[in-house]
């Protein structure tokens, strides 16, 4: 019903929000069409003797049923799992975490797929954490909230630089070679830290490859902080310099951010 009156939603939307597009990826389906939601036998072909699996998925296994859909710029979570320690172990679908558990129908495996109780969840077999739910419970916490410290620095690092730079866009005489190659660069790491905030799990489908993006799209950030500054032609006859004061208004009350020539001060973990 949401994609039924949005204006953004188009036949592409279908194959994952509709049984009849995800049954018929060809099809060209108009989003405000009457069409079924994911039901059960868009995943599951129910009458189909044939099937790999006895639950008759459509798909070797739930995680690559689930991959089906959830790949993509938007919804990566297949893409960013598949290299996390979880996947890595050969012994944990998605289904594991995010809902029904075949021979399982405890209260938190069902079919909405939230993780619903992490005790549980965690310590459900001796091939999860049992015993030491509170370890892992404590591991999730702590990347979710490194995660969530880092891409704030990175974006009010990003927000404060694209602001400077596209200040001294509107001047006259600016260099928009320049202008552009930075901003190019600031696009960049910020689509790479997008995809892995898009993934929705905070870094914890897998830490290690997330963190390691992330990093590197912010090292990205400040070497085209570097390459601005090093390269910016002095003014004629005033205006922005290197060692200019500029405050950034921010929803929060405002950036305010030091250019030193030569400088730069960039808060990393």
């Amino acid at each position: 019903t949401d994609l039924r009156t949005s204006s953004h939603a188009g036949s592409d939307c279908m194959h994952c929000m509709s049984a009849e597009g995800f049954l018929d990826p060809e099809a060209e389906l108009d989003p405000e069409g009457n069409y079924n939601a994911i039901t059960c036998p868009a995943c599951h072909s129910v009458h189909d003797a044939d099937t790999a699996n006895e639950w008759g998925i459509r798909a070797e296994s739930t995680t690559e049923l689930c991959g089906l859909c959830h790949n993509g710029a938007r919804h990566p979570q297949y893409e960013i799992q598949q290299g996390g320690a979880h996947s890595l172990t050969g012994v944990v679908e998605c289904t594991d975490c995010h809902g029904f558990q075949p021979g399982s129908h405890g209260p938190f495996m069902n079919h909405t797929f939230h993780v619903a109780n992490y005790t549980e969840t965690c310590g459900q077999s001796t091939e999860c954490h049992e015993g030491m739910e509170e370890w892992a419970i404590n591991q999730l916490e702590e990347i979710q909230s490194a995660f969530t410290a880092l891409v704030e620095d990175f974006q009010a690092e990003a927000d404060a630089f694209e602001a400077i730079v596209l200040a001294y866009n509107a001047t006259a005489g600016a260099n928009l070679t320049l202008v552009n190659e930075v901003i190019d660069v600031v696009d960049a790491s910020s689509t790479t830290v997008g995809l892995h905030v898009y993934d929705g799990s905070s870094g914890f489908h897998n830490p290690m490859g997330t963190f390691d993006a992330i990093n590197e799209a912010f090292r990205d950030l400040l070497d085209a902080e570097a390459y601005y500054y090093e390269n910016l032609p002095a003014p004629a006859g005033g205006g922005f310099t290197a060692d200019t004061l500029i405050i950034v208004g921010g929803a929060a009350g405002g950036i305010v951010v030091g250019l030193l020539l030569g400088v730069l001060v960039g808060r990393r973990r």
